[in-house]
């Protein structure tokens, strides 16, 4: 049960009044008046989770704290006007999923202003517990890192820009659209870097194995890191001092370890995420005692083409120090042993193969029952429009196959031309519509210029290839086929109207020009084609090395998705107090693809029902880079393929996935927020194991329910960054208080902090 108790402006809330929520875009606006940030809508989305569509927390299943609702809002049985029950099958294999607010037009400042956490899903390999089948580390050698960037005041409160203060707002400028969107910027930037809540921490760790889960929770930064050596670290492109051994994506745990940041290897492969996405990591300590590491990131800030970060400042994440005395032999899973983590006695089933990573096609054998196109485009300034300096022009609108997230013609009540309407009596219509049990191949191209992370739900897929597009080309046959007419749109002095478009002009918000399922010519490639996916290296990767959960699509490249309205997430305005100008701290002083699907449905959905993707209206950029081959189950444990990121670039990418029924699956999800298991039920026994102590909650054992006299338990909407397996409290929705570096002569005065 979730519970929104969220303040809001005039009724005690400290953090509403700091965040700004422009009411021109799209958005919740529960009060229907264009009124500020009052009463804050919310609903709980849990990212990457299986789970029937009423449960999924769509943008417009919100509701406020004083009992208004959005359009989709569902719950399971009668409830108070400010919550909602939703069911967790908790029935896929185990994984790292994270929850976090997914409101229309303002998911970006609830999520900036706390609501997020993890939501770890374990099964019998993957105990939690430290007698775990896999001999995987586990509490407190397992340790959550949700990493955020975030700007404060001189007051030290948070910072988000408006345009208010266009000197100091952001690192990409002011609004670019002010007489559009007064207050919204596509993409923020942050100057902090923040891990579990706290600023540039400090963790102290045993010279031993330890297993971390990594999470990318910025809002639009990419993260591309590795851990070196203190007195490195102000370097651009610091060596890397440890090995990092990924075991696993968002999809779940991998064949065999992938390695990573290979010391002595300048070019071996990063760690690197976009924003949502999830990484399942093993670092061995072991010989380095005494040694102070730091998580550098040198992911450019406007992914892929933007500024590098700062070494000093956003470049430095968190510090890790080998000061602690081993505490007793250290007998986990090796990775460098290259020791399988699938298939034989005690392991999970390996995974099944949709993709041929060799020859960068579907494997043999596996049949495909549709092929679909998706685009990433933007709607940028109009070329007569010149904002004011220091503005400069820019997005408006992301859109996927130029069509908005209601699935209507821009401007209009028109649907698009191949959508349905939903089942949910929300006014949306439908355009990706696969059945459960297809396989599909999803081409997908980004042509918009900065990478876009996307990812799908209820499905797991692998990436079968990427493909340069001549996008110059490609574009202009493209926008030839536009029939012209007059629809919304930008006008030359800046603002919104009707604008009449000349046929052969691609019209924004309109859909594709011929019918939404019937795909595009492919005479704009270039060759190569059918290029196996690159691992970093330019080496074809192996098939347990990509997954898109949060898949990035690079601009000027093809890939593709799964199916639902996709959703925008919107901009926001109020009234900010305190501090105009940020503190200035220091924490020392492309490529498209192509996918493989498979279609499932989760327990109380119909065979019939949609399954409904989704795409953040977020600025990012550059190719789309496929790292790591997801997987998927064999038929006999459920047969769907795992997840991961992906970005966009200029090309094109295939997926393709196998859905296939899965049996009752056991398990027990853990929540990093309360670090108690769900009360959710799994068919069949629960393991004969008890949770470990975290945070002092007592054991209990699995399936154990400890809730209210409702029987349900209850998730108060106001959580808050703090995501540490062992330190992780909830907290109120007041400001968070920011633990402040200290200077010591120019060399790195880490936040007291520790995690």
């Amino acid at each position: 049960m979730y519970v929104n108790k969220l303040p809001w402006i005039g009724h005690g809330s400290r953090l509403a009044p700091l965040l700004t929520v422009d009411q021109t875009i799209h958005w919740a606006d529960p009060l229907h008046r264009m009124e500020s940030f009052k009463p804050i809508p919310a609903v709980a989305h849990l990212h990457g989770g299986e789970v029937p569509s009423g449960d999924d927390g769509g943008p417009n299943a919100w509701f406020t704290a004083d009992g208004r609702r959005g359009p989709g809002y569902s719950t399971h049985g009668p409830t108070a006007a400010n919550e909602a029950v939703y069911r967790y099958p908790n029935a896929q294999q185990s994984c790292t999923l994270w929850f976090h607010d997914h409101a229309l037009g303002v998911t970006r400042l609830n999520v900036y202003a706390g609501l997020a956490a993890f939501y770890l899903v374990r099964d019998r390999y993957d105990t939690g517990l430290p007698d775990n089948p896999l001999g995987l580390p586990a509490d407190p050698y397992e340790i959550e890192l949700a990493i955020q960037d975030r700007r404060f005041d001189t007051n030290g409160q948070l910072l988000f820009p408006d345009g208010s203060n266009p000197d100091y707002d952001t690192f990409v400028g002011p609004p670019p659209n002010p007489k559009a969107h007064p207050y919204w910027i596509p993409a923020y930037l942050g100057d902090v870097m923040v891990v579990n809540g706290r600023s540039w921490p400090v963790l102290k760790v045993e010279p031993r194995r330890y297993r971390f889960r990594f999470l990318n929770g910025c809002n639009n930064r990419y993260l591309s890191m590795s851990l070196t050596d203190a007195p490195n670290a102000d370097q651009g492109n610091a060596p890397s001092a440890v090995a990092f051994w990924q075991i696993g994506t968002e999809g779940g745990l991998l064949d065999t370890p992938a390695e990573l940041n290979t010391p002595g290897r300048p070019e071996a492969p990063r760690l690197m995420l976009s924003p949502a996405e999830r990484a399942d990591v093993i670092i061995d300590f072991a010989g380095l005692e005494g040694s102070s590491l730091i998580l550098t990131n040198t992911a450019v800030r406007s992914f892929p083409s933007g500024h590098a970060p700062d070494p000093s400042l956003d470049g430095q994440i968190m510090r890790i120090d080998v000061s602690l005395p081993l505490c007793g032999r250290d007998t986990t899973y090796d990775p460098a042993s290259c020791a399988p983590l699938r298939g034989g006695a005690g392991r999970p089933a390996p995974l099944v193969r949709l993709a041929d990573p060799r020859t960068g096609h579907v494997a043999p054998g596996v049949p495909v029952h549709v092929r679909r196109q998706l685009m990433i485009n933007e709607q940028d300034s109009v070329g007569c429009y010149k904002p004011p300096p220091p503005a400069e022009p820019g997005t408006i609108l992301a859109l996927v196959n130029n069509s908005m997230w209601t699935g209507l013609r821009a401007g209009t009540d028109t649907p698009i031309d191949g959508s349905r309407p939903d089942r949910y009596r929300q006014g949306l219509w439908l355009t990706e519509r696969p059945r459960v049990g297809a396989t599909e191949i999803w081409e997908m191209l980004d042509i918009a210029g900065f990478a876009h992370p996307m990812h799908i739900h209820l499905v797991q897929f692998q990436v079968l290839n990427r493909q340069d597009v001549d996008i110059a080309s490609y574009t202009a046959a493209w926008a030839a086929e536009f029939p012209g007419g007059t629809f919304d749109g930008q006008n030359c002095d800046g603002t919104l109207g009707k604008v009449n478009y000349p046929p052969g002009t691609v019209i924004p918000g309109y859909g594709p020009p011929r019918d939404y399922l019937t795909p595009s010519g492919r005479r704009h490639r270039r060759q190569p084609r059918d290029r196996p996916p690159p691992d970093g290296t330019g080496h074809p990767a192996e098939p347990e090395r990509g997954g898109l959960e949060g898949h990035r699509q690079h601009p000027a490249r093809t890939g593709h998705s799964s199916d639902r309205p996709l959703g925008t997430h919107g901009a926001a305005r109020g009234h900010r107090q305190a501090g105009r100008e940020p503190l200035p701290v220091r924490p020392d002083r492309g490529t498209g693809l192509r996918l493989a699907l498979p279609h499932h449905r989760p327990r109380g959905q119909r065979d019939d029902a949609p399954v409904r993707a989704d795409a953040l209206n977020r600025r990012g950029g550059g190719p789309a880079t496929v790292r790591r081959l997801s997987h998927n189950l064999p038929p006999e444990r459920g047969g769907r393929c795992a997840s991961w990121g992906l970005s966009s670039h200029p090309r094109r990418a295939r997926l393709a996935c196998h859905g296939l029924t899965r049996p009752a699956a056991r398990g027990r999800a853990h929540s990093a927020l309360s670090h108690r298991p769900s009360t959710a039920q799994y068919e069949g026994d629960p393991p004969p194991c008890s949770c470990p102590p975290r945070g002092g909650t007592p054991n209990r054992r699995p399936g154990e329910t400890r809730a209210d006299p409702t029987g349900v338990r209850r998730q108060t909407l106001g959580w808050s960054t703090c995501h540490s397996t062992r330190h992780c409290r909830r907290k109120s929705s007041a400001p968070p208080r920011p633990s402040w570096p200290r200077s010591t002569g120019g060399r790195p005065a880490w936040s007291r902090g520790s995690i």
